[in-house]
């Protein structure tokens, strides 16, 4: 469910700037908020508009509002998220690796048959 969440989530993005959006973007980002702050804040969201997500100047200051009300995230959930994070980060890795796997055998077939019509 999780894996579907985050590939949602990674397609609205990619519909929405016009690139594809992966897990090593949202890592990224993560790394930007080492240290909840004013200036990590504005440095995520600088980093997404140049990304290629317009956020209107209401937007950041609605999300600014927010976390300033309630900053805390339960350890518990950030675990979580982290570990969800990194299962589809494996799930990626093993479908980029299934898919080359796929093309480079199809690239041999085609060159084989190449190959036996030039005999």
């Amino acid at each position: 469910m999780s894996d579907d969440l985050t590939s949602n989530v990674l397609k609205k993005l990619s519909k929405k700037t016009g690139r594809e959006w992966t897990m090593e973007d949202v890592f990224r980002l993560a790394e930007k908020l080492t240290e909840l702050s004013d200036e990590s804040l504005d440095a995520v969201l600088a980093e997404l508009e140049t990304m290629g997500l317009d956020i209107p100047k209401e937007t950041k200051s609605k999300v600014k509002r927010k976390i300033k009300a309630d900053p805390t995230v339960p350890v518990e959930e950030i675990n979580n998220m982290e570990r969800q994070l990194e299962e589809v980060a494996k799930k990626l890795f093993k479908r980029r690796r299934r898919r080359q796997k796929k093309q480079s055998a199809t690239t041999t077939k085609r060159v084989t048959a190449a190959k036996r019509q030039r005999t």
